[in-house]
């Protein structure tokens, strides 16, 4: 499967790599596309500025950014109705596509990849099943 960024990012801190000034984030928008912001449009709240940054300062996907991205969305799940109303797309959905995203990339053999934490959100919100029971034997009755 091809992905759609440049590069990806599993092992940099988010405080170090984010965008963090607002013209930061519009040249983001301008030369990488709308890929790089889970609301690259505004939220309710903000209209017309781009929220929820999961790309670099480079344009290369950050693993610390979806999990920076998916901690704040979960603080902010009362709201999901007037985000799917105004915005189109609800914090759940935008919650899903973090964790979906971030499956991609996790490796379960290296402890240093930021993108892991997506084995357990997606474990805890159903979308892989939990490994099945090992069988324990015979039972004696």
């Amino acid at each position: 499967m091809r992905s759609i960024f440049r590069c990806v990012d599993t092992r940099r801190p988010w405080s170090e790599t984010k965008p963090e000034r607002m013209w930061e984030r519009y040249e983001l928008l301008r030369r990488e596309g709308e890929k790089c912001f889970l609301f690259p449009h505004g939220t309710p709240h903000d209209p017309g500025r781009p929220h929820y940054p999961i790309c670099t300062r480079e344009g290369c996907l950050s693993c610390a950014g979806l999990q920076a991205a998916y901690k704040r969305l979960r603080q902010l799940g009362k709201y999901s109705e007037a985000y799917k109303r105004i915005v189109g797309k609800g914090i759940d959905e935008a919650v899903r596509e973090c964790i979906l995203l971030a499956l991609q990339y996790a490796d379960p053999s290296d402890p240093t990849n930021k993108c892991n934490w997506a084995i357990r959100a997606a474990k805890r919100m159903g979308l892989i099943p939990y490994p099945p029971p090992r069988p324990i034997g015979r039972r004696l009755v």
